[in-house]
């Protein structure tokens, strides 16, 4: 689960009578730097995400419309198109800051300039490195599954609902890359981005109100509403 505002990661803190049970930006634990993003409830989300996504067809739906309309070849040979340019563009940075390193010792640069434009690099290097992981992720998925689509759609529709925490831990890092949380305070509402681990598998996002009454999501199709609340639960359509 990442933060949308800083990027960082949330993370749980609960305890045994449920005082505390949220997942929270790990911006908080550094005072100042503080994002202001909005915990969340640990069992609204986990238990939205499972029900979500698993234990209804609605992944098993996406994922066979997906490999329907997919051109897994094209979509491989632009994967290893990214990763040679990727490659690339990490071998020049590190190259660059060699030159500023070279150029400090001869005295054309200050400490103070080559500091900055040493951090500039390494944060550039660490996004395509970053962006270089999840392409080879990507290479990676598509070289084992490409005649394999019927297995993996297959494998989606077996999960049961009642699975033990450990399987559904491990069932959510399978298949899905990363969940972004944003609460806007004007709308009342968490703003939900959730992004598949199957490569161009179109993400969905969904907002759930502040008192987690109910989540709503706006689809190609039209709309989607779906209580969360036993409150909710209890009404008619």
């Amino acid at each position: 689960i990442q933060c949308v505002r800083c990027y960082r990661n949330y993370y749980g803190r609960t305890r045994i009578n449920k005082k505390d049970n949220f997942y929270m930006c790990s911006s908080k634990r550094r005072g100042q730097e503080n994002c202001g993003n909005r915990s969340i409830n640990i069992t609204i989300i986990e238990n939205f995400i499972w029900d979500r996504f698993f234990v209804s067809d609605l992944l098993s739906n996406k994922v066979t419309k997906h490999f329907e309309t997919a051109n897994l070849e094209d979509d491989l040979n632009r994967i290893c198109e990214n990763i040679l340019t990727l490659e690339r563009g990490i071998k020049k940075l590190k190259q660059e800051r060699k030159k500023i390193g070279e150029l400090v010792i001869k005295g054309v640069f200050d400490d103070s300039d080559a500091m900055v434009q040493m951090e500039a690099n390494k944060r550039e290097t660490l996004e395509m490195e970053i962006k270089l992981v999840k392409e080879k992720e990507q290479e990676r998925f598509y070289r084992q599954n490409m005649d394999n689509k019927d297995q993996i759609i297959l494998g989606i529709k077996e999960i049961k609902a009642e699975a033990s925490f450990n399987d559904k831990r491990e069932i959510v890092k399978k298949y899905i890359d990363f969940i972004r949380i944003e609460y806007h305070t004007e709308l009342k509402a968490y703003e939900i981005l959730t992004s598949f681990k199957i490569p161009e598998l179109e993400y969905e996002t969904w907002w759930i109100d502040r008192n987690y009454t109910y989540a709503y999501c706006q689809h190609s199709v039209g709309a989607k509403l779906i209580p969360i609340s036993d409150q909710a639960k209890g009404l008619s359509q």
